[in-house]
């Protein structure tokens, strides 16, 4: 796991909570949410993990949070 890692989550979970959910279902939207994670923390000056690092992580959350809604 990366260094990177708690940073990388917290904003995730920020974006998703002053966001929403992206549009879509299943998996549908990671890459959109990662981007949307990258640039939110580079915008305070952090590095991202790699996209490889944090991709399954994204599917994962999006449907599970999808299915909770459903």
């Amino acid at each position: 796991m990366s260094a990177l890692w708690p940073e990388w989550v917290a904003e995730l979970v920020s974006l998703v909570h002053e966001e929403g959910m992206p549009e879509g279902s299943g998996t549908n939207g990671t890459e959109e949410l990662i981007s949307s994670v990258a640039n939110r923390l580079a915008a305070r000056g952090l590095e991202a993990p790699a996209r490889t690092t944090v991709q399954e992580t994204v599917k994962t959350v999006l449907r599970r949070l999808r299915s909770a809604g459903k």
